[in-house]
């Protein structure tokens, strides 16, 4: 039997909507609790939303076709292709981070013009994005993968069908009515 996942016509677009969705959940879970903890807001929020939501969904959907077109029995690549996609957005997030750093914060990173002391900045906040957020974001978006293949898919393509049978028993009904024969 084929799955219906594997016919699904827009992937990217689905999957791309739905991990910039999870990650506007995920910037306020972690602002939240970084705010708990005492420590120092160095982005607006909208700053970072906004971050967040575009990396995660031009990222969704550079890698939405490999996750939603995994066969059904073999849900480990779904989390591969998840856990890979946030290791692979992760330093495209650091050089939007100095960026914003830099407008928000100028004394931050120094008055040195030099282009060495910015890619020493870089590798710095790249690596502690690794350290920090990395592994845990992969591990997250490998689950969310999961989720989004296993679940997520069958619930909509079930909804679909289920929209369209009521749509087509909708124009049954109006086509009776309207071929009802006319008695003078």
């Amino acid at each position: 039997m084929k799955d219906p996942a594997l016919s699904l016509s827009n992937p990217r677009l689905l999957s791309a909507a739905y991990f910039g969705l999870l990650s506007i959940v995920a910037t306020f879970l972690i602002e939240g609790y970084l705010t708990l903890f005492g420590v120092v807001k160095f982005l607006p929020m909208f700053k970072s939303m906004l971050l967040a939501f575009t990396l995660a969904a031009v990222f969704g959907a550079l890698f939405g076709k490999k996750i939603l077109y995994c066969e059904r029995d073999k849900i480990k690549y779904a989390f591969f292709w998840g856990a890979v996609m946030t290791l692979c957005a992760i330093p495209f997030h650091a050089v939007g981070l100095l960026y914003f750093l830099q407008s928000y914060h100028p004394a931050m990173l120094g008055t040195s013009t030099n282009f060495m002391h910015y890619v020493d900045l870089y590798f710095f906040t790249l690596a502690y994005s690794f350290i920090l957020a990395g592994f845990w974001l992969s591990l997250a978006a490998g689950f969310a993968a999961i989720l989004l293949r296993k679940y997520l898919v069958y619930s909509i393509i079930e909804d679909r069908e289920v929209k369209s049978i009521k749509t087509v028993k909708k124009a049954r009904v109006k086509v009776k009515k309207h071929n009802k024969p006319l008695t003078h």
